[in-house]
């Protein structure tokens, strides 16, 4: 999609919006920032290790942060 924008010569967050699920750094960086929807990944892990340490349950609803950036 973002091949196909530049060739038309479109331009990300003025002629179309763009958002993406699970943010990473690139995300930050390519045509000038795409807005994301991810659940905080560190989180995660520190509530993996928690159950790998203690072997109790973790019953844990991950909430989505929108993380917005030029695409919008």
């Amino acid at each position: 999609m973002l091949k196909d924008t530049k060739v038309k010569g479109l331009k990300v967050g003025k002629d179309l919006g763009i958002i993406s699920h699970n943010d990473d750094n690139v995300k930050e960086i390519i045509f000038d920032g795409i807005t994301t929807f991810s659940i905080d990944f560190a989180e995660m892990g520190r509530l993996a290790a928690e159950f790998v340490l203690s072997l109790n349950p973790v019953k844990h609803v991950m909430e989505n942060k929108l993380i917005r950036r030029n695409s919008l």
